[in-house]
């Protein structure tokens, strides 16, 4: 999503930031390790983006949100299309 769809509420105090480039950063918890959410800019993806993991939100409702599986073993990357879905091969 665009960064200005995002607001964090609370919790910053305690947010690690593992990063390799700005292109893109890993928050993470640093009292567990979870995830929560990363951000960055990426040409493919229009630029600033964060990226938020849906387990972590508060009384989310997450029947119906489509999942997508990557490969990265095998650099599947790219089959991502504009929606956001995987394209066929």
């Amino acid at each position: 999503v665009k960064p200005s769809a995002v607001r964090l509420l609370a919790g910053e105090e305690v947010l690690g930031d593992h990063s390799r480039s700005e292109a893109g950063h890993a928050r993470f918890c640093k009292t567990c390790g979870v995830r929560v959410f990363g951000h960055g800019h990426l040409p493919m993806l229009g630029g600033d983006y964060y990226s938020v993991n849906l387990n972590c939100l508060d009384d989310a409702d997450l029947t119906g949100v489509p999942v997508v599986y990557l490969d990265g073993l095998n650099n599947t990357w790219a089959r991502i299309g504009a929606t956001g879905r995987m394209e066929s091969s």
